[in-house]
């Protein structure tokens, strides 16, 4: 997970990762909006969380 260091403790992250799943949670505490990106393997994705939001990713995990 990437994200500007002097920010990140505005950031919760919660990972469950089982053989068939992995779910992220994140909650931005902030005012602001925060863009995060997460990569796994070689895949990744970007996504705006805005202020004081949560949201849920759920992906397959590569092998």
């Amino acid at each position: 997970m990437k994200e500007n260091r002097d920010q990140v403790h505005k950031l919760i992250f919660n990972v469950y990762c089982s053989k068939d799943t992995v779910v992220l949670i994140a909650v931005n505490v902030s005012a602001d909006s925060r863009e995060i990106t997460v990569r796994q393997g070689t895949k990744s994705f970007a996504y705006t969380l805005p202020s004081h939001a949560a949201v849920t990713f759920t992906w397959q995990p590569q092998d």
